[in-house]
């Protein structure tokens, strides 16, 4: 299904376990070196800048070659057509193009694959827009968004991927709602298909068979819970109904209390939901949501000057941080203030898996104490005891 080899994905996950671990000081250096070289990986995944640098330039020779190709295709009469049939073949060249450098080079988010595939992403868009009939509908569009995103994603096992598919599948949810029923349940639709993802990604991110998406499954996770958030933040409903329904603002909100209550609520809900799970990630999206909905209330209700409310939003916030800090700093209730400290699931599954990957590495003792030799039946005749 996807373009990379399952030992190489698996020797990966491999290797970022046995790296977990020997943060958490669970394995020595000498063990996850060993680990290392019983499992390679021939994937390539360059630093961050590296992979930024050449994501760069391949930007550059992305641009280049679609220029040179439009270029070409236009001298020979295609632009009657429109620059949909253009971008379909840049498409299917960047296409080709990624396919040949994750076969040749083993990029796996080396910043060459990233951008070839958002190249393609670009082209499909150009080619539903670029026509000569009008746009499309928008439903039209964010169902072959989802179509290719889904399978670029699947086949490359890439994370941006899978949150664009997301981010297609609720656009049309919402472009069929809004055909469907009151502009006033759509928010409700959006929450619902956000709540299934999360639990069918949360379903799916641990089963072994999957391991290879695991990353993109807990991308998503926490791209389903952003948008949850964002489907009753009061201000994105109070905008998109000014912008999408003509009087929506005059006529007032009658279900505004509803959301002003679940703006405020909802990213204290992720935090505390974070902390009892140990789950850092949506703990930090929860603090991050925290932040929006403080602007979102101060958006409409000035209680002080804004320097006044960022100087005593700051000194309480170094408060609340410094009483965790010491609270914590002893590993009291199971937690830690320590460097490093990660998923204690996720620990206990990387321990197991290295366990059994140690035990498999070990070669067992050859014995050279070998009788059977000579003709007189094995009375050690031959050179070898």
């Amino acid at each position: 299904m996807h373009s990379y080899s399952k030992a190489d994905l698996y020797n990966r996950y491999v290797q970022q376990a046995a790296a977990t671990a020997n943060k958490q000081h669970c394995i020595s250096e000498a063990s996850l070196n060993n680990i290392e070289q019983a499992y390679p990986s021939e994937l390539y995944t360059p630093d961050l800048f590296i992979a930024i640098a050449i994501g760069l330039l391949t930007v550059v020779g992305w641009l280049f070659g679609c220029g040179f190709l439009s270029l070409f295709l236009l001298e020979g009469g295609i632009n009657k057509i429109g620059f949909s049939i253009a971008a379909i073949i840049m498409g299917a060249a960047t296409y080709f193009v990624l396919e040949a450098m994750v076969k040749s080079k083993r990029y796996y988010n080396g910043g060459v694959d990233n951008v070839l595939l958002a190249g393609i992403v670009i082209c499909g868009l150009v080619a539903l827009y670029g026509t000569d009939y009008g746009q499309p509908p928008l439903a039209i569009v964010a169902l072959v968004m989802l179509v290719i995103c889904t399978a670029l994603c699947a086949r490359f096992v890439d994370a941006f991927m899978g949150m664009l598919a997301v981010v297609a599948l609720l656009t049309l949810v919402f472009a069929l709602g809004n055909r469907l029923m009151p502009w006033y349940l759509l928010p409700l639709l959006v929450m619902i298909v956000s709540v299934a993802l999360y639990r069918l990604a949360g379903k799916y991110v641990q089963r072994e068979s999957l391991l290879a998406y695991r990353y993109c499954f807990t991308c998503i996770r926490l791209l389903a819970l952003t948008c949850l958030y964002t489907a009753g933040n009061f201000y994105v409903i109070m905008q998109a109904g000014a912008y999408l329904f003509p009087g929506f603002g005059a006529t007032g909100f009658v279900l505004g209390l509803i959301f002003w209550v679940f703006t405020i609520a909802v990213p204290l809900i992720y935090v505390v939901a974070g902390i009892r799970k140990k789950d850092m990630a949506i703990v930090r999206l929860g603090l991050a949501l925290l932040l929006v909905s403080v602007f979102t209330v101060r958006y409409y209700y000035s209680i002080m000057p804004p320097e006044q409310a960022m100087v005593w939003g700051g000194l309480l916030a170094l408060g609340i941080a410094y009483v965790l800090i010491r609270l914590v700093k002893t590993g009291k209730y199971g937690y830690t203030f320590e460097a490093g400290a990660g998923d204690e699931k996720g620990l206990l599954q990387a321990k197991a898996l290295l366990l059994l990957q140690s035990a498999a590495i070990k070669k067992m003792p050859v014995d050279h104490t070998q009788f059977g030799g000579g003709s007189s039946g094995g009375g050690g005749a031959n050179s070898d005891y």
